[in-house]
């Protein structure tokens, strides 16, 4: 493999990384906001 093949692929699985770390942040974040929406609609009714 050269040496500019080895970068990108470093590249490619650090952007891969950081790509999934901020989707399973959104989305662990967007259903912990959903559960509390459903609760504060269940408490009105």
């Amino acid at each position: 493999m050269s040496g500019s093949a080895l970068f990108w692929l470093i590249i490619f699985a650090v952007s891969a990384l950081v790509f999934f770390g901020t989707a399973s942040v959104i989305t662990v974040l967007g259903i912990r906001d959903l559960r509390d929406l459903l609760r504060k609609s269940e408490r009105k009714r």
